[in-house]
C-alpha cells in the first residue's frame, strides 16, 4: 500500500511541476495555433496536420490553416514533386 501511494504522489507531484513549467514556457515560447507546441519547435505552424516542409514543397502556405492540398491522384502528385524538386549530390 505504501508504495502505491509513493506512486501516485510522485505523480501528481510531476503533473503539478508540468502544469507550472507549461504556464512558464507559454509566456516564453508564444503557441500561435494553440496545439501546445511552442511555434519555436513546431513543425505544423498552422495546425492542419501537414507539417511546414510538406507544405512548402507542394505550394501551400505553413501558415494558414485555410491553405490545404488536395490530392485527387496520389500517383500524380508525387509524380509532380519528383520533377519539382532536385537533390544536389557532392562526391
Amino acid at each position: 500500500m505504501k508504495k502505491i501511494f509513493a506512486a501516485v504522489f510522485i505523480a501528481v507531484l510531476v503533473l503539478c511541476l508540468f502544469s507550472l513549467l507549461s504556464v512558464s514556457l507559454a509566456d516564453e515560447f508564444p503557441d500561435s495555433d494553440g496545439d501546445g507546441i511552442p511555434d519555436v519547435i513546431d513543425v505544423d505552424s498552422d495546425g492542419d496536420g501537414l507539417p511546414d516542409l510538406v507544405e512548402f514543397v507542394v505550394g501551400t502556405d505553413p501558415f494558414d490553416e485555410t491553405s490545404v492540398v488536395y490530392i485527387e491522384d496520389l500517383a500524380e502528385f508525387v509524380q509532380q514533386i519528383l520533377e519539382n524538386t532536385t537533390i544536389e549530390t557532392t562526391s
